[in-house]
């Protein structure tokens, strides 16, 4: 029986919707028990209780549950948390696996490395190799992987991956943030005045669906793979895969973690 946290506001995160999707599918419903926690609410007493009430064999979050309210004392807080909860799930028999959204960033990384610090395995969704980070104590770790899509997603991206009009020249989407942001600013104008269409949309309003089928659409998908406000560190985020199954040209930004995968020329075409 599997335990899947989530907080309340990455309720309609697609990495959590398709976690759920994947593992519904691989475990069936009935060995599936989701667990949402608000924003703000006692992560520790909430598993505490379901070990209690359920015969659970492993524990699946992503470090990004963790996250507190600013302040010295509350990131202490935390980090004592991810402890009592490694020795409180690994004492009720059960593993926890703790994907990291972003295994570059120190606390992330620390937070996930406590969390497995008994016997759980701690899970690189994309991000860089964790060669490339600072060491973990122990050796339970994998990555990185890219998160685990739905059969009915990929099946569906599949079946129409090649429609018969691509009618967008270039798809851009994501966040906005920096540096991503003030280079995406830049680029689209230059696009534009070479007669070159462009779909932008970095508000993060559409259904998984409706944002696969822009990529379906597209003869381009334009990704970066900035750290957030990093101008020279890179990380491998989920767009990477989601623009190539959807049958669209990859142009995105070089980094080691999708070479792990594909070939650059070959599958992609890379950019600095």
């Amino acid at each position: 029986v599997i335990l899947f946290v989530y907080r309340s506001w990455g309720r309609d995160l697609s990495l959590n919707l398709e976690i759920k999707d994947s593992l519904i599918e691989y475990c069936g419903v009935d060995n599936l028990i989701l667990l949402e926690v608000p924003r703000y609410g006692n992560i520790v007493n909430e598993i505490s209780k379901a070990l209690v009430k359920y015969s659970i064999s492993h524990v699946i979050f992503d470090t990004r549950v963790m996250l507190t309210k600013n302040g010295i004392f509350n990131i202490i807080k935390s980090l004592y948390q991810c402890c009592f909860l490694s020795n409180v799930v690994s004492s009720a028999g059960a593993t926890v696996l703790c994907g990291l959204t972003d295994v570059v960033m120190p606390g992330y990384r620390l937070q996930a490395e406590l969390l497995t610090s008994r016997n759980g395995v701690a899970i690189g969704w994309g991000g860089v190799a964790f060669s490339e980070v600072r060491k973990f104590r122990h050796s339970r770790k994998v990555g990185p992987l890219f998160h685990p899509y739905s059969i009915k997603i990929l099946d569906d991206s599949e079946r129409n991956s090649v429609p018969n009009n691509r009618e967008i020249d270039v798809a851009i989407m994501g966040s906005n943030y920096e540096p991503r942001g003030e280079f995406i600013r830049e680029i689209v104008p230059l696009l534009e005045k070479k007669n070159i269409s462009v779909y932008l949309n970095t508000s993060k309003d559409l259904s998984y669906k409706e944002y696969l089928d822009i990529y379906k659409k597209s003869k381009i998908g334009f990704n970066t793979n900035w750290v957030v406000g990093k101008k020279h560190k890179y990380n491998l985020v989920a767009r990477n895969f989601e623009i190539m199954v959807c049958g669209s040209l990859l142009l995105t930004q070089h980094c080691s973690g999708l070479d792990v995968y594909v070939d650059e020329g070959q599958d992609y075409i890379s950019f600095d």
